[in-house]
């Protein structure tokens, strides 16, 4: 996506909003845009008059309105390879989200992300509207693995409620950077905060008061090489970072994270690698391994 801004100025003023941005587009972009898609875009959350988001296409333009507002480029429009649909129905659908890309993007901080490339996707898009996708959770950017979206409004209710009464069970696999690894099973109850980490952003420490409960349960699974052990991370609950956190904080920081005090590697080694939301019929259950399940490239 591209984001525009400009104010307006009296050939704007009494201009309905849609006609402004349509104004804009063709005069000042040289781009071609129907009505119709720009109220798409507004439809989507993509149009912000005075930092508000706006879908109002009728509202009458005045003086010096901020008009701000995204557009999909070309580049964008299509995902790349290695964004795979792993499973899917009428109703919902999971996909494997590379590393380093985001699950979607803010106003502050618009991007290419998975949200974006599957609404726009040619494989997705629909006229005269593109498809409905609920998000129902995210991924950290560097993080790999399984992302839900809802296909139906009325199915987003029901996996959003899965989600926050914890009926969701999520299941990461990770490489760590640990000479041993002395249990077969480690449970960690070590509650998180949120801080501010410097020009790397925010991090989560653990804190003997005064933060939010967290617990997750590792499980050791081999020795990949002297010094790296391949792990199953099950988070009980959903706090920021919570499995580079609690890694970090029993001396097995995960390989690449160097926020949390890993080694510097290509990546961040941590992938959502199943997904279990009880239901009729099973329910979903879907796996995806990583590559680097069977061994790992430093």
């Amino acid at each position: 996506m591209r984001f525009f801004a400009f104010r307006t100025t009296p050939p704007y003023h009494g201009l309905s909003l849609v006609d402004g941005l349509q104004k804009f587009i063709t005069e000042k972009l040289q781009q071609e845009a129907s009505k119709s898609e720009i109220k798409r875009y507004m439809n989507e959350g993509y149009v912000f008059l005075n930092g508000k988001m706006c879908r109002r296409a009728s509202k009458v333009l005045r003086s010096k309105v901020k008009i701000e507002f995204f557009l999909p480029t070309t580049d964008q429009l299509t995902a790349p390879d290695d964004i795979k649909v792993v499973a899917e129905t009428d109703h919902w659908m999971v996909v494997d989200k590379p590393a380093g890309l985001s699950t979607q993007s803010t106003k502050q901080f618009h991007e290419p992300n998975l949200y974006d490339w599957l609404r726009f996707n040619e494989r997705l898009e629909t006229e005269p509207t593109a498809p409905y996708l609920g998000l129902l959770h995210r991924l950290d950017r560097p993080t790999s693995g399984l992302v839900i979206f809802s296909r139906r409004k009325s199915m987003n209710k029901t996996l959003a409620e899965a989600f926050t009464e914890r009926l969701a069970k999520k299941t990461y696999v990770t490489v760590v950077c640990s000479p041993v690894w002395d249990t077969k099973t480690k449970d960690v109850v070590a509650a998180l905060k949120r801080k501010t980490s410097g020009e790397k952003g925010y991090k989560s420490e653990v804190v003997p008061q005064g933060g939010q409960s967290a617990q997750t349960r590792f499980t050791w699974i081999k020795e990949l090489s002297p010094g790296y052990q391949l792990v199953e991370a099950q988070p009980f609950t959903g706090r920021m970072h919570q499995i580079r956190a609690h890694l970090s904080h029993i001396n097995a920081p995960i390989l690449g994270d160097t926020k949390y005090g890993g080694e510097r590697s290509d990546r961040l080694y941590l992938h959502h690698s199943r997904l279990q939301i009880p239901g009729p019929r099973g329910g979903i259950d879907v796996t995806s391994l990583p590559d680097f399940y069977e061994d790992t490239d430093r």
